[in-house]
């Protein structure tokens, strides 16, 4: 990315200051970056930023893949914070219930780990994870890095109505294959 977007971009406030110097201490972003004084913009200046990063985006004919990152997200966080879970895993024309370990975020998310074939499996648009007896589909997963190194799985949930829910529960409910993961320590 080219440098002048990515100062446009810290300018206009979009990246907390703590993220950039996190940033900069893993080398994500040049050392000699100069750091911005955040001071309160008008409406008229936020709107002149956008134009410019626009402009700056225009430019740059090749845009690099955007990668989410959960800075507060390590390992041994999120071994801290797991909790077993089932996720019915969609197979063909029916489910396969599997158990595996995930963390549900603040925004209601659910969170898996990308090296377990649990985990990873369980990641997918469509499986339904049962938590806590409440039934959710995933609607959609986003990949979450650790540097270049893929960590995690974000999955946007909502609720299975009423109805699908007690058809679920009947067919899949009593199923004894399960495989359970062990927590680390």
């Amino acid at each position: 990315m080219k440098r002048e977007l990515v100062q446009k971009v810290i300018e206009a406030g979009i990246v907390p200051e703590q993220a950039v110097k996190l940033m900069k201490h893993w080398r994500m972003l040049d050392e000699d970056l100069p750091a911005v004084e955040r001071q309160s913009q008008t409406e008229q200046q936020l709107l002149a930023f956008v134009a410019e990063i626009a402009g700056l985006m225009e430019e740059d004919s090749e845009m690099p893949e955007m990668r989410e990152t959960l800075l507060d997200m390590t390992e041994a966080t999120f071994n801290t914070l797991s909790q077993h879970c089932s996720v019915l895993v969609r197979k063909w024309e029916r489910y396969v219930r599997t158990e595996t370990l995930a963390v549900k975020d603040a925004h209601g998310c659910y969170i898996f780990k990308n090296d377990t074939p649990q985990g990873a499996e369980a990641a997918a648009v469509g499986n339904v994870v049962i938590h806590e007896k409440d039934y959710y589909w995933i609607t959609a997963v986003s990949p979450v890095y650790w540097g270049e190194r893929l960590m995690f799985f974000r999955c946007s949930v909502r609720e299975v109505p009423e109805e699908e829910r007690h058809l679920l529960e009947e067919k899949y409910a009593k199923l004894s294959d399960v495989r359970r993961p062990r927590k680390k320590q």
